[in-house]
């Protein structure tokens, strides 16, 4: 009677054993999953914090552009509006005139000039604002959805090619009217 009663406990010991194993590793899983919920909600709520604060900064950069473009060019107003960039984590930047500056050569270069150089000295004063595109256009344009658009960097890069006496005005110019493209503003 005592062998059967000892090898009954030794399979019970032997069972609750492996049943421990596995709930140790149940366990084990269940807080690994636990913490990477938690973690996945955290990177969830920095990306968020990251958004809010590069919509903050642009929209200061826009009232900033607004400020110096309309001291500069008194001829229109021009509004600036922040808006996400094509690239993850960037804002771009759509600059449009009260007038039609694109219908008179001289005034479309004047307007985009003074643009152009405001938001590139802007950026490259404030490098933490991750800016993607630079989109122009004015009121008759507008009517058509259309306006002009050109990298951030360009503007970042001419600007200071200008500023450092590399280039002059009319090189600036030259480079941004290159760098140029055509756009298609879409409806809302």
């Amino acid at each position: 009677m005592n062998n059967p009663t000892m090898e009954t406990l030794a399979r019970r010991l032997e069972r609750v054993e492996r049943e421990n194993w596995r709930m140790k590793r149940v366990g084990v899983v269940a807080l690994a999953l636990i913490a990477a919920v938690v973690l996945m909600g955290q990177a969830t709520a920095r990306s968020v914090a990251f958004a809010e604060s590069q919509a903050a900064q642009g929209e200061r950069l826009c009232r900033a552009i607004e400020r110096n473009l309309n001291q500069l060019v008194d001829y229109t107003k021009t509004k600036c509006t922040p808006a996400g960039g094509r690239r993850k984590g960037t804002v771009s930047f759509i600059l449009i005139s009260e007038k039609p500056v694109f219908s008179a050569a001289a005034a479309a270069k004047g307007w985009l000039i003074s643009a152009v150089g405001t938001v590139g000295h802007l950026l490259n004063a404030e490098p933490s604002i991750k800016a993607d595109e630079i989109i122009v256009s004015d009121i008759k344009l507008m009517g058509n959805r259309k306006g002009f658009i050109l990298l951030a960097a360009v503007a970042k890069r001419i600007q200071r090619q200008v500023k450092d006496g590399e280039i002059n005005l009319e090189q600036f110019y030259s480079r941004l009217i290159k760098a140029l493209t055509t756009y298609n503003i879409p409806a809302k």
